[in-house]
């Protein structure tokens, strides 16, 4: 599977945003879609001459990235008091323990980033950085380009 999905999708185990408890979400094509799991007693499926007892059923509804990614970029700043936090690169934000598919996001990570963040550029080991108002640091896209 790609960074930007792929036709089929993916089911990814994030952090809910709101109660930070594992949620499924598919990934295709580049959205991020929740999945949701109805179940009511006493449903059934027809399904040609077959019933099938088990009658809940799996919506997915897309979710903006935002709003799963953000809190991981709060958190990626470390930050105590008034201090501003510590600015660190995008891969290294996205590695939580317990949930790899977060790297999965990677690919739209970034422009998320450049919706939440107010972006400055910075050099740092040669690379054109740029930073943000949350303290999140990511190889630009300009220089990554030229690479």
């Amino acid at each position: 599977s790609s960074a930007r999905g792929d036709s089929a999708g993916c089911l990814l185990s994030l952090r809910h945003p709101k109660t930070g408890n594992a949620t499924c979400y598919l990934f295709s094509n580049g959205i991020v879609q929740e999945i949701h799991w109805f179940k009511q007693s006493y449903r059934s499926w027809f399904l040609g001459d077959y019933i099938c007892e088990d009658g809940s059923l799996y919506a997915a509804t897309p979710i903006d990235p935002v709003f799963i990614l953000l809190p991981i970029y709060d958190e990626a700043r470390l930050k105590k008091g008034n201090d501003p936090g510590k600015f660190r690169q995008l891969d290294e934000i996205l590695f939580i323990h317990g949930y790899p598919e977060y790297q999965q996001l990677s690919a739209i990570a970034e422009n998320i980033m450049e919706v939440v963040c107010d972006l400055k550029g910075q050099k740092v080991d040669g690379f054109e950085c740029v930073t943000c108002c949350l303290g999140i640091m990511s190889p630009s896209r300009k220089s990554r380009d030229n690479l």
